[in-house]
């Protein structure tokens, strides 16, 4: 037997004891769990999770505080969004947390944070950011599932989700699981992509063309390169993310329908974006920058949802 052939079968046999032991433990353990994940975490999520452990959400960077202020600056809407929490002293988790960028300003502001992400790699860099931030004290990072949450019930005070849930095999769950360990009275902050608008349509567009290229050619992603500094991870996302969805403000009001109180609002269509690709695009820099600050609420690409429990 050649080596290949014989490569060929240990796999297939390594393929089949995995899913026998998972199935074997799914049949005695029902909820049994390794360090936050599920043992039968379905094909999808682990595709999810190897996407954002290659392309840390940001991308990579040699010095977090420079990473953290082109994050805030590339993404401003967030300081609005997060500035009239009220972190001091209550339980706070960003749910997909990344590389831990709301998570050190929760912690800054006195919060007790916990970050929850399934990529293992963008959890090491949020830890190394929080030493170096001197914050360390405050934030535990866990790597676990957002449909599958390892926290008791009414656990938290504040739940923060930032462009999460969109990727998740089901949003129901993911949002049942915020409200579980949601507090009485406790508050949520989720931002999903919205669709109807120029962005979504064009990126709706790209991934149905990347999609019949993969299909077609046999490739796993189209892009050749991870995220790097400073683009970030958009034409990674944008190509190759196993999942995204969207949802009209419609959508988003019915999936949250359960809670009180609950607003939505559109930012960042986006334009201005587009420069951090195509540096030609610069002479429609006033252009973009006025369709992104006056066009949001009709062709906001993040639609951001606030509710209480």
């Amino acid at each position: 037997m050649g080596r290949t052939k014989f490569h060929l079968l240990l796999y297939e046999f390594f393929k089949f004891f995995i899913a026998f032991k998972i199935n074997f433990l799914d049949a005695i353990f029902p909820n049994h769990k390794l360090h936050g994940y599920n043992f039968a975490m379905n094909t999808v999520k682990n595709d999810g999770a190897a996407f954002w452990n290659q392309n840390p959400c940001g991308g990579k960077w040699t010095d977090y505080r420079q990473f953290t202020e082109w994050y805030l600056k590339t993404e401003p809407y967030l300081l609005e969004i997060t500035a009239p929490i009220l972190f001091d002293g209550k339980t706070f988790i960003d749910i997909g947390c990344g590389q831990g960028v709301i998570c050190s300003l929760a912690a800054q502001r006195n919060a007790r944070v916990i970050g929850i992400d399934m990529s293992f790699s963008s959890l090491q860099v949020a830890k190394r950011g929080s030493q170096e931030m001197g914050i360390q004290q405050k934030i535990s990072y866990v790597q676990a599932d957002a449909e599958n949450l390892p926290f008791k019930n009414s656990m938290f005070d504040i739940v923060l989700s930032i462009g999460v849930l969109h990727h998740t095999p089901s949003i129901k769950n993911g949002i049942h699981e915020i409200i579980r360990i949601l507090k009485p009275n406790g508050k949520i902050t989720i931002m999903l992509y919205r669709r109807g608008n120029p962005k979504w349509w064009l990126t709706k567009t790209i991934r149905t063309i990347s999609e019949f290229i993969k299909k077609h050619s046999g490739k796993e992603r189209i892009t050749k390169n991870n995220a790097v500094a400073p683009q970030g991870t958009a034409i990674q996302e944008l190509l190759d993310v196993p999942i995204m969805n969207a949802y009209s403000n419609k959508e988003s009001l019915k999936l949250f329908s359960a809670l009180q109180d609950t607003t939505v609002r559109n930012y960042q269509p986006g334009f201005a974006r587009l420069i951090d690709f195509q540096s030609w695009l610069i002479i429609f820099k006033p252009i973009f920058k006025w369709i992104d600050t006056h066009m949001q609420n009709r062709w906001g690409f993040y639609q951001v949802i606030k509710a209480k429990k």
